[in-house]
């Protein structure tokens, strides 16, 4: 639970109209009161929190009593004083005054009705941000946490926020947390820690999960489901999309920022290219690519390779391949290894190597196509570019492909 020194530091009861208890001006309170909330929430109180008067009352009778902090079942009494009856319960705390200007308080505090959950329960305020438990009062960018993003941190993360919750917006990525927000999470929520939990978290949640559901039409309950989903870049790690698509996530990342596509009903930027490169990758079929990222058949995988290759061939190749990409003297200083630049120049000569490598093809329907594809050297059809890199192997330009007959 974030902190905030205008409430109360256990139930948020507002203490601008009430008297203020701090903890530090008692640090035997504050040692009783951090260990419990540590052991039941997680977290460490701040060194400002304030209590209020129910509050303080009740946990100052535990630490006078030499209270253990280990022992999860806290003691429940009734006392009775003169002019003031103080009835304590596992549920809360009512404080009840004879006086004329008497005033009932009723206080949810740290209680033994708790269950152990491989769930977290962070604490609700609107003044800090959840994530990272900066305060948001000092004009850093903000939003409130939408219910797609806190069902999906819950189910994939084993994290639930309130309704309500706000984050700095820079954890917010799409319909989800990014991996910077998530990080932060793992560090303050082990995923394989017992949190405790009470029945209002749990109601809370079931009634979060039943009108989530309500709002799911029930045809789409039946919906195929993708399978591989590039939108949800949290969901693989960088050797999930090293498998799938030859690169890293991050090098994945900076080649969508680079084209320039536009998203449709049917797929995203993230979705084209990721199911284009999927396919130079590992060869499947449209079919079976169809069937992967739940397009309705290998017609409409076809289109999207079609649009992603367009794409990639308009913004990204002319920056990294073919003679105009790169310089002459970017290459003899960055790309000339030493050995080739003394065995075969003159010390200020550019050394450049050109092979033909071979790119198997399938066995085309047409006669003639398939004649002037066969290699009678390697006996299967194919095609051949014509590479160029530099001595270190960095490839400068590609030329062709040609047939096998050339």
């Amino acid at each position: 639970m974030p902190f905030n020194s205008a409430r109360c530091g256990l139930c948020e009861k507002d203490l601008r109209k009430e008297k203020k208890r701090h903890l530090k001006n008692t640090p035997d309170m504050f040692d009783y009161v951090n260990d419990l909330y540590l052991k039941l929430y997680g977290y460490n109180i701040d060194d400002e929190t304030a209590l209020c008067t129910a509050c303080y009352m009740r946990h100052s009778r535990s630490v006078k009593s030499g209270a253990s902090t280990d022992d999860s079942n806290i003691e429940m009494d009734t006392e009775t004083r003169e002019n003031e009856t103080v009835t304590i319960s596992s549920v809360g705390l009512q404080a009840t005054s004879s006086s004329s200007d008497a005033k009932t308080t009723e206080c949810s505090l740290l209680t033994e009705d708790t269950i152990k959950l491989p769930i977290a329960f962070p604490g609700f305020s609107k003044k800090y941000c959840l994530v990272c438990h900066q305060t948001l009062d000092d004009g850093t960018p903000s939003t409130k946490m939408s219910d797609e993003i806190r069902i999906n941190t819950f189910i994939y993360h084993s994290v639930y926020f309130k309704d309500g919750s706000r984050s700095c917006l820079r954890h917010i990525e799409g319909d989800h947390l990014n991996e910077a927000a998530v990080k932060i999470l793992q560090k303050y929520h082990s995923a394989t820690a017992e949190n405790t939990a009470n029945g209002e978290h749990i109601s809370l949640l079931i009634k979060e999960l039943q009108s989530h559901l309500e709002q799911i039409k029930p045809q789409s309950l039946f919906k195929p489901r993708t399978i591989l989903n590039f939108d949800a870049a949290f969901l693989y790690s960088d050797e999930d999309y090293g498998c799938l698509t030859g690169i890293d996530k991050e090098q994945f990342n900076s080649l969508t920022e680079i084209v320039r596509m536009r998203n449709t009903e049917n797929r995203s930027i993230r979705m084209a290219i990721g199911c284009l490169l999927t396919k130079l990758r590992t060869g499947l079929s449209n079919q079976v690519l169809a069937t992967l990222f739940a397009y309705s058949d290998r017609r409409v995988v076809g289109k999207i390779n079609h649009s992603a290759y367009d794409a990639l061939l308009r913004d990204f190749v002319p920056q990294y391949l073919g003679f105009h990409h790169i310089t002459r003297e970017e290459i003899l200083k960055k790309h000339t290894t030493p050995l080739a630049s003394a065995l075969l120049t003159d010390g200020d000569g550019v050394v450049i190597i050109l092979d033909e490598t071979y790119i198997y093809t399938e066995k085309p329907g047409n006669n003639i196509l398939q004649r002037r594809l066969f290699s009678l050297h390697k006996g299967r059809s194919l095609i051949k570019p014509m590479i160029i890199v530099a001595s270190d192997g960095y490839i400068i330009s590609s030329i062709g492909s040609y047939l096998a007959d050339y």
